[in-house]
């Protein structure tokens, strides 16, 4: 047997057809709650395998939401926790908790490379390519001159590419018109054609190239006039956005920012290639394109069989941690008269009939019954049975599959899905520790025949 141990990269190693992988944990499902509880399992040391398919980063902004329901934007997100619904998961997990989760991926972040940073703690407004304003507590700083833009009424020039749907430089104009002074332009893209359809992951990595940054910026330099910062779809580079963004400036005089559009997302692609070798580096093992095909549970342990061309891959673990997401990561399916968990047939907390899964209205401020459809877990993140008993001691749920929220309507995907991958590895360690000191005292008493209190785990460990 292979055991994968933290901070020993492992990733690429060949595997046998017939082999099975121990780790401490299992994590199934690499979006945002997988990544992140891959992050906070491999940071504490224990062995980690993380299992999946595309994953939903590629449809984020790249903005991380903290928490804005209330009936204004507001700067302050704490606020938002006394209005919650009391089967929501952030009644078990305090906003410090929260801020503190939220901070800890973001220094990730910026130590592999993707800079993210927040204003003082609260939330910021953001410009985005639908022409709308909202609000978001973390931020690439990609994005930053656009947030200044906005708090100290900057003039803009916002620059829309020929080809590249789902980016108006005028619908951008027309949402913040009332902030500051904005102009648009419309230009070709660098080395692309008449009437050529450009897409923004082939955008972004073709102004990897300095050549094409140089010719973009001399493209731009004519239109500048009374300008103090230029807009972007957010399509400034992949690999090397922070040079992109400081080349651009400074060729420009003018600080650049992009703006978050419509999927794919190339700011989603960042998070997720950045938070994958970050992780890698930590020695999490990962099975991309790998779906778990069968789970079983004996003796304490979890058994996952993985299916795909070059064979079938087992993994052993003493823990799993289910980020499997919901509807569209098919962690949750739905069909005509339910609603059920797939992989391993957890109960699902839903509206009763069919005709009440949904509000009349489709814009229903209050949002939609269904979406609040998922797993009840206990304090420690574990799912529980209509007993209210956990269902497996070292079982847990993190992200978007949890029952009681609607992170869409309440803006608090990000900080659900890193706070709640969190506890569940914190949850999970702490249970772990116990069952080693209490393995150590059964042994000492075994041997000495006496009790001294705690003293004995000191001396068993």
């Amino acid at each position: 047997m292979t055991k994968i141990a933290a901070n020993i990269p492992i990733y690429g190693k060949s595997i046998d057809k017939d082999s099975i992988l121990e780790a401490d944990v299992l994590i199934a499902g690499k979006g945002l709650a997988g990544l992140s509880a891959a992050f906070f399992a491999a940071d504490k040391g224990l062995g980690t395998v993380v299992s999946g398919g595309t994953s939903g980063c590629r449809y984020m902004s790249g903005l991380l939401d903290f928490m804005d329901i209330c009936s204004e934007i507001t700067d302050d997100p704490v606020p938002g926790f006394s209005i919650l619904p009391e089967g929501h998961p952030f009644k078990r997990i305090n906003p410090g908790y929260v801020r503190n989760s939220i901070h800890s991926i973001m220094a990730f972040l910026s130590e592999n490379g993707l800079k993210y940073e927040n204003c003082g703690n609260k939330n910021s407004l953001v410009m985005t390519s639908a022409g709308s304003i909202r609000t978001a507590y973390g931020y690439p700083i990609s994005m930053k001159a656009g947030i200044d833009s906005l708090k100290n009424g900057w003039p803009v020039l916002i620059v829309e590419f020929e080809g590249m749907k789902g980016f108006s430089a005028s619908q951008v104009a027309q949402g913040i018109s009332g902030y500051c002074g904005v102009r648009t332009l419309r230009i070709r893209f660098p080395g692309t054609a008449q009437n050529t359809e450009l897409c923004p992951e082939s955008a972004a990595r073709s102004l990897d190239l300095p050549g094409n940054r140089r010719i973009l910026a001399q493209s731009i330099l004519p239109y500048l006039k009374d300008v103090k910062a230029v807009g972007f779809p957010a399509v400034l580079g992949i690999y090397q956005t922070d040079m992109v963004i400081g080349e651009m400036s400074e060729s420009l005089g003018v600080p650049v920012f992009e703006i978050p559009g419509y999927p794919p997302s190339v700011p989603g692609l960042r998070f997720e290639e950045t938070m994958v070798k970050g992780l890698e580096r930590l020695g999490v093992k990962f099975f991309s394109h790998n779906l778990i095909s069968k789970i079983s549970y004996e003796n304490d342990f979890f058994e996952a069989a993985m299916e795909n061309n070059s064979g079938k891959t087992k993994i052993r673990t003493k823990g799993l941690i289910l980020s499997t997401g919901r509807f569209l990561s098919k962690g949750l399916i739905a069909d005509r008269t339910r609603i059920y968990e797939p992989l391993l047939g957890l109960p699902v907390t839903q509206p009763g009939e069919r005709n009440s899964w949904h509000s009349r209205f489709y814009f229903n401020p209050e949002g939609h019954p269904l979406n609040r459809s998922g797993i009840v877990t206990d304090e420690q993140m574990r799912p529980v049975g209509q007993n209210g008993r956990p269902v497996m001691d070292n079982l847990y749920a993190a992200g978007s599959i949890l029952a009681g929220q609607d992170w869409k309507m309440e803006k608090c995907g990000a900080s659900l899905s890193f706070s709640s991958a969190a506890k569940a590895v914190d949850s999970f360690k702490i249970g772990m520790d116990c069952k080693s000191l209490a393995s150590a005292e059964v042994k000492y008493l075994d041997k000495t025949g006496e009790d001294h209190g705690n003293i004995i785990f000191s001396k068993a460990v």
